[in-house]
């Protein structure tokens, strides 16, 4: 479902996402792919982490989390995750959340 288009004279919207675990990741990035070049008025995606940011980082610099082997789509996809969210050209940005309060 998306808004309608035009809604109190705004045009635009943020999508907000949240996560804290990297085994689901492939659930909403694969359309998020999609959505950023085709969902007009998309303007940002925050992903709120709830989770240590190590939890991400980890599994993508293929370190593993509590001892556990690194899956190689998580670690794809975390990687990009990361990417996204250092590439300021891309709406995407992750707030990590036990690091604001």
């Amino acid at each position: 479902y998306l808004p309608p288009p035009k809604s109190c004279n705004v045009t635009t919207y943020t999508l907000a996402i949240m996560s804290h675990t990297t085994e689901r990741l492939q659930t909403f990035m694969d359309p998020l792919s999609s959505m950023v070049d085709s969902w007009p008025g998309l303007t940002e995606i925050i992903i709120v982490w709830n989770s240590p940011r190590e939890t991400l980082t980890s599994v993508a610099n293929n370190e593993g989390v509590e001892g556990k082997k690194v899956d190689g789509k998580q670690q794809k996809y975390a990687t990009k995750l990361l990417q996204w969210n250092e590439d300021t050209s891309h709406p995407l940005r992750i707030y990590f959340s036990l690091e604001n309060g």
